[in-house]
């Protein structure tokens, strides 16, 4: 089981989520204290899947009501 904290990222495929999501990852001392949880409509997207390689779980979900 991870110690890590759970930061979730909405959007995390556009720009603003996108860089968020990014300085989670690749921060020396954020990446060790968080894990990133990247939501976006759709996971097949390269921005989706860099995230992936980059270590987040990329979760699809529909933003329609």
């Amino acid at each position: 089981m991870s110690s890590k904290k759970t930061i979730t990222v909405l959007g995390a495929t556009g720009l603003q989520g996108g860089s968020v999501a990014l300085k989670f990852l690749t921060d020396p001392e954020l990446s060790t204290e968080w894990a990133v949880r990247a939501v976006t409509r759709d996971i097949s997207k390269p921005a989706a899947e860099k995230l992936a390689e980059q270590g987040a779980q990329v979760v699809s979900v529909s933003y329609d009501a």
